[in-house]
């Protein structure tokens, strides 16, 4: 047959240069590492002047030849030939590697770097003569003992099988100091903490049973030398009181750790007079890299501020305001006084005064800053204390529970729910709407009274459309039915308030998918539903008919998963379960990256009891 030839690129040879290519299949199997002569005899094709004949080698036989402890998270791993997948480099048949006690194995590489400029590769396994080299990425514990097996189907880049499983021992070793981590739960530098609340910080440890915290009790010319020179390299904190303690940690190999303690109650011993308290914690010496920077995977440093005053500053070009409610928002004081601070042109805060006005029929401060020039902020009577800090302390209309973004010209959201997220062509749709209003205050009803209501598939194709008028509570509901023709896919609602038609949001979607309806269910349920890390938990499995009945003697499945979890802490928003843009598009947008993880899978029978 005819193909079109590819150069060593995958690229198309071009025309004048193509040849036919036939493919050439062998009566009988071809021994390993031996060398064929391939005859094209001239009477078979009367274009040629002579038989041709090619010699090729076939590949050697595909075995396992040996292996190397590096340390608990590489081991070296010798075959003969380069190993299968889409990728020479990197070889997804790591997934099939299995170890006793199990842990995980994450990755399996070919060894060997290459550096361009000198042309040259170095290896982290030793070389062998006619041996190929991989590393297994794992995560062993230390001081154990462990059973590696390499199964029967792992397959070279030739398709040929192993053929029987290889198990090999390795006795793991101390962890690595670069297999050490230490970090906090928390998101920002500076913590502004309510004066009657308890300061608990959760360290996050993984491979460690311990943990060196400094406590620095500093005042504000110890705050205002924090935030001068803390990014300096060998930083040290100016304190009135400094305590060093070494804690105990809770300590489950390769998984992070929680970790939590009282800053006053289990460092300190007692409560702490001083409004500011930076805290950092390190796995060994505070400023660890070599150039005198923190560490960021093995140390942290935080500011916690002890406050009373929701602070807010509106700073317009002709207009600045402040805004000085207590954090339960019952009392305006109006007779604050002011510690202000100005950056010089070295970056270090120095006091400049300000002039800040108590405005009795609006209830808050004006302050006169023309230049822009005030960088800090210290508030106080002898009641309320608060800090704002202009270059870190913003807010925006997330926190006042306002999702930006909407361009919509209400704001009104729809809820939008189907009797059920997947069906087949024919069925019929039932669904039900909820319109509301957003205002500072909650939700309340739309004033909206009527809308167009469209289905539409995933190339903006329109299945139906329906007009939609709301009850007395701003609700509607109603039913379409699906054709029996129609295409297969992934349908939503779009709803258009109003005859001016405006667009409203909307969580409104639904399958249309060809599916055999099951003839049981499987019931799964356990003995609790929240388990701290080394915690055991009971999982018990039933399975019955939909008609009545249990299922029995049936063999099973199973999997157990892991995800990330994203928690919004109500009234604490300073604090992120969760990292980076993760968290946030997860609490605001609604779009979690849980990131399903395989812990283990198995097998098993339903009994007849």
């Amino acid at each position: 047959m005819k193909q079109d030839k590819l150069d060593e690129h995958g690229n198309k040879i071009g025309e004048e240069e193509n040849k036919h290519i036939i493919d050439i299949i062998p009566v009988i199997v071809l021994e390993n590492g031996t060398s064929y002569e391939f005859i094209v005899n001239k009477k078979a094709n009367s274009s040629l002047s002579t038989d041709v004949i090619k010699t090729y080698e076939t590949a050697s036989k595909f075995l396992f030849l040996g292996n190397k402890l590096l340390s608990n998270t590489e081991t070296c791993i010798y075959v003969s030939n380069i190993l299968g997948g889409e990728y020479e480099m990197y070889s997804p048949q790591y997934e099939l590697i299995k170890t006793i006690p199990v842990s995980k194995v994450h990755d399996l590489v070919l060894d060997g770097q290459m550096d361009w400029q000198t042309n040259t590769k170095t290896y982290r396994c030793a070389q062998r003569p006619e041996q190929i080299s991989y590393i297994l990425g794992t995560r062993l514990e230390p001081r154990k003992e462990y059973s590696i097996t390499i199964p029967a189907t792992l397959e070279d880049i030739y398709g040929n099988k192993l053929g029987k499983d290889v198990s090999f021992k390795v006795k793991t070793v101390d962890i690595a100091p670069k297999d050490i981590y230490l970090y906090s739960s928390l998101n920002k530098p500076v913590q502004i903490i309510p004066s009657n609340l308890p300061i608990v910080l959760n360290l996050m440890s993984i491979n460690t049973d311990r943990a060196n915290v400094e406590v620095c009790e500093m005042d504000a010319t110890g705050y205002r030398d924090y935030l001068s020179k803390n990014y300096q390299s060998n930083y040290n904190p100016v304190c009135t009181k400094n305590i060093k303690k070494a804690i105990p940690l809770k300590n489950h190999f390769w998984n992070i750790t929680p970790n939590k303690f009282d800053v006053e109650k289990d460092i300190l011993g007692a409560a702490s007079n001083s409004p500011f308290l930076l805290v950092r914690a390190s796995v060994g010496a505070f400023n660890s890299v070599s150039n005198g920077y923190m560490d960021t995977e093995r140390e942290f440093l935080h500011v916690f501020i002890r406050s009373n005053l929701a602070l807010v500053l509106e700073n317009a070009n002709n207009t600045k305001i402040l805004f000085a409610p207590s954090f339960d928002g019952k009392t305006m004081p109006a007779d604050l006084t002011f510690d202000t601070y100005v950056s010089n042109y070295l970056g270090v805060l120095e006091p400049k005064a300000f002039s800040i006005k108590w405005n009795a029929t609006k209830n808050y401060y004006e302050v006169t800053d023309r230049e822009n020039k005030l960088e800090l902020l210290i508030a106080k009577n002898n009641q309320f204390f608060g800090v704002l800090n202009k270059g870190s302390d913003q807010v925006s209309n997330y926190d006042f529970k306002y999702i930006a973004g909407q361009d919509s010209y209400t704001k009104d959201y729809l809820y939008l729910y189907s009797d059920r997220p997947l069906y087949r062509a024919g069925d019929t749709v039932f669904f039900k709407g909820l319109l509301r209003q957003f205002n500072f205050d909650g939700y309340k009803s739309s004033p909206t009274k009527s809308g167009k209501l469209k289905v539409l598939d995933e190339n903006q194709n329109i299945l139906t459309e329906m007009d939609i008028k709301t009850d007395k509570n701003s609700n509607f509901s109603g039913s379409f039915v699906l054709p029996k023709d129609m295409p297969l896919g992934h349908y939503r609602f779009d709803f258009y308030a109003g005859i001016e038609s405006i667009p409203v949001y909307n969580n409104g979607e639904f399958d249309v998918l060809a599916y055999k309806k099951p003839t049981f269910k499987v019931n799964i349920a356990a003995d609790k539903n929240d388990v701290s890390i080394g915690d055991t938990a009971q999982i018990s499995l039933s399975s019955e008919y939909y008609f009545g009945g249990r299922l029995v003697n049936a063999d099973y499945n199973y999997s157990v998963l892991r995800q990330s979890y994203f928690f919004n802490a109500k009234d604490y928003g300073d604090y992120q379960f969760g990292k980076g843009s993760d968290y946030f598009n997860c609490i605001y947008w609604g779009s979690c990256a849980y990131g399903d993880n395989l812990v283990l899978s198995s097998t098993g029978r339903l009994d007849d009891a």
